[in-house]
This record gives structure tokens, C-alpha cells and sequence, in this order.
């Protein structure tokens, strides 16, 4: 065989193997989109989490711990879900972790940090499912407003009910969750998990979905900026200035305030406004 032809036959299987790996990807962008986090459950259970085991596979800690007070939460979570809450008192408990990849938890002046390391942070091939059911949990009193920047490798995070300072989250892999939260800023990325927002208010946002939709469901802001790469963009509220671009999706807004401005793109997918087609682009 020719080297010419040996390159134009590697040449065809480098090709059809990068084929195959975009239509993938488009499949699971789809079902995460179409399912909410359906991705949630597809990727625990490709990478063994969220599989049930006996006790006996897999030693986990438990623990709770009374800080003081902080008003910025910081730090990095390799592996685990993140939920904040209102309580009694600054409190953190985390639970479902090895032993040896506990949360490692110090307060610095006002701040909260937090660093949980994984000896294998995207938790491949964990047989034991040694990280099933890992979560954080951060409980200030009602009343406090905490910034929050936080870094996720692998797992979701969620606030309810409460009101939050600045936010910047990065979930390398995993869902951003929020319900009737009041923030000042947000700053959202998600590469891929679905981004929610259900009675959300905050004045100022930035969101980006890689692979995985934009909801924004009955929510008030000022100005925000959303971009999905692989997945629709939805709002629904009332609101100032919105600007929307959607690569692979389509974007649905619906708003109450006639006098909002509207930038909308969508590369591949219809645009909706007010029930109403306008085409792939679409500015008032």
C-alpha cells in the first residue's frame, strides 16, 4: 500500500471517528436540554455514581461544624453536590465522603473556604462508588446575604429561599439550581448540566451553558446575558434588557414590561417572543 493511500484511509478513520464523537455530543446536549438534568442521571450512571452499594464497600464521614460568622463563601468541590440554606447559625455539614477526601473547611477574616480534593476528581472507574450521595451544605441566618465563588468539578448546586450577595459558580460537570433567591449579581457557567431559575430576582447576569439549556421561569432582573452553545434558551418575567444566543437550540421569551430591549440569536432554532415566530434573530 502506498503511503498515499495509507494516509487517505487514516485520513476517512480520523474523520468518520470525529463524526461520531459531534453526533454524540449533540445527543446528550439534546437530552439534557429536553429533560432538564436528565444529564445528572446519564453521567452518574457512566461514571458510577449514584449507584446503591452495601455499607460495607465504602467508608464514608459524616460531620457538622459551627463556624463563625462570614458573609463570602469560597473555594473548590471536586466532586459533590453544594446546597445553601437558611439555619439557625453559620453552619457547614457535609456528608457521604471518604474518609481520606473529606471537605477541608477554614474561615479566613469573614470568608468561608472550602477545598475538597479527589484522588481521582471526575470519579472514573469508582467501583465502590465511593462518592454516592456527596453533598455540602452551608446554613447562614435569615437575614445575612453571603457571596458565593465556587468552583465544581463534578456536582450540582442548589439555593431556595434565600437572599444571596454576588455569585460566580463553575460546574465543570452538574446542574446550577435556583428558587426564589434575590442575588445582586450572577454570574453562572455551566459546561455541562442545565442552568435553572424559577422566582429569581438580581440585577445584573451572565449565563453560559455548554452543553445543556437556559431556564429562567418567572424571574425579575435588569440586565442579563445568556449563551448556550448545545441546548434552548426559556425566560419568562419581567425585565430590562435581555440579550440571548443560542447556537444549537431555540430561544423562547415571554415578558410582562412592553418597554424591555431584546437581543436574540439562534443559529439553529426558531425564536419565540410573546408566543409569536420571529425567525432565527430578533431586536427591539
Amino acid at each position: 500500500m502506498t503511503d498515499e493511500k495509507k494516509f487517505t484511509g487514516w485520513k476517512k478513520t480520523y474523520i468518520g471517528l470525529l463524526n461520531a464523537a459531534t453526533v454524540i455530543c449533540i445527543i446528550l446536549g439534546l437530552m439534557i436540554h429536553v429533560g432538564g438534568w436528565i444529564g445528572d442521571d446519564l453521567v452518574k450512571g457512566f461514571m458510577g455514581i449514584g449507584r446503591t452499594v452495601s455499607s460495607g464497600e465504602r467508608s464514608t464521614t459524616s460531620r457538622e461544624q459551627a463556624l463563625g460568622s462570614f458573609d463570602k463563601v469560597e473555594g473548590t468541590v471536586a466532586i459533590g453536590n453544594v446546597v445553601f440554606a437558611y439555619g439557625d447559625e453559620y453552619n457547614v455539614s457535609y456528608e457521604n465522603y471518604p474518609e481520606a477526601e473529606t471537605p477541608s473547611l477554614k474561615l479566613s477574616g469573614s470568608t468561608l473556604k472550602i477545598e475538597q480534593k479527589a484522588s481521582n476528581r471526575w470519579g472514573m472507574n469508582d467501583i465502590k462508588n465511593r462518592f454516592s450521595g456527596a453533598k455540602v451544605c452551608i446554613t447562614v441566618p435569615k437575614g445575612t446575604a453571603v457571596e458565593v465563588d465556587l468552583n465544581l468539578n463534578m456536582g450540582a448546586v442548589e439555593a431556595e429561599d434565600m437572599t444571596l450577595g454576588k455569585v460566580k459558580l463553575d460546574a465543570d460537570m452538574g446542574a446550577i439550581t435556583m428558587k426564589n433567591v434575590t442575588a445582586r449579581k450572577l454570574d453562572l457557567n455551566a459546561d455541562m448540566g442545565a442552568i435553572t431559575l424559577e422566582q429569581t430576582t438580581f440585577e445584573d447576569g451572565n449565563m453560559k451553558a455548554a452543553m445543556g439549556g437556559i431556564t429562567l421561569e418567572d424571574v425579575t432582573f435588569d440586565d442579563c446575558e445568556l449563551k448556550a452553545d448545545m441546548g434552548g434558551i426559556s425566560v419568562t418575567g419581567s425585565f430590562s434588557d435581555l440579550e440571548a444566543d443560542c447556537d444549537m437550540g431555540g430561544i423562547d421569551v415571554q415578558y410582562d414590561n412592553a418597554d424591555c430591549e431584546l437581543d436574540l440569536n439562534a443559529d439553529m432554532g426558531g425564536i419565540t417572543v410573546n408566543g409569536e415566530s420571529v425567525g432565527r434573530k430578533y431586536h427591539r
